[in-house]
């Protein structure tokens, strides 16, 4: 799992390095963010998953706003991308969408959050092209921190104790 943090706030970060990888709703982290806690006086988030985030920006395409919504991305105080490529199909048009919406946050000093289950390695065979994912790593990494978990889900750990639990309760 890898999470590049793009100029947060050092208490944003204090709170990702407690509450570990995930930012799923259950998450303190997430909630905070979302709930608009994150760095006091911020105005606007926007939270997606990898997968709604490429669909957006499709459905935008199609409805002949793509400026509109690329704007919303880019000027967004805050831009949480979650689970990046948990598909590993993209649209076509994915890895020019993400540069542009990424070099106009990078050049607003603006914070991202993407997370991923997928090698920063791999970005460029799942985006199609490898020059957009290195700018596009370039520019999240520049002034942003990449932490990388290892291990097994929570969600394989969270299953695997309730799998024991109810054994237990069910043989007891």
């Amino acid at each position: 799992r890898v999470i590049i943090l793009d100029i947060l706030p050092p208490s944003a970060m204090r709170l990702f390095l407690k509450f570990g990888e995930s930012l799923a709703n259950a998450n303190p982290l997430f909630s905070a963010i979302r709930d608009g806690l994150w760095a006091g006086n911020k105005k606007t988030r926007m939270v997606n998953t990898g997968a709604t985030f490429f669909e957006d920006l499709f459905e935008a395409d199609q409805l002949k706003r793509r400026k509109k919504v690329n704007k919303l991305f880019s000027e967004a105080d805050l831009l949480i991308i979650d689970d990046l490529f948990l598909r590993k199909k993209v649209p076509e048009q994915a890895a020019d969408d993400l540069l542009d919406i990424i070099l106009n946050r990078y050049s607003s000093r603006k914070s991202s959050v993407i997370t991923s289950n997928r090698v920063l390695e791999d970005w460029g065979k799942l985006l199609r092209d490898n020059a957009a994912s290195s700018a596009i790593l370039d520019r999240l990494l520049h002034r942003g921190h990449l932490l990388k978990f290892e291990g097994k889900s929570y969600r394989l750990k969270e299953a695997s104790s309730r799998l024991i639990e109810n054994k237990r309760k069910s043989s007891g």
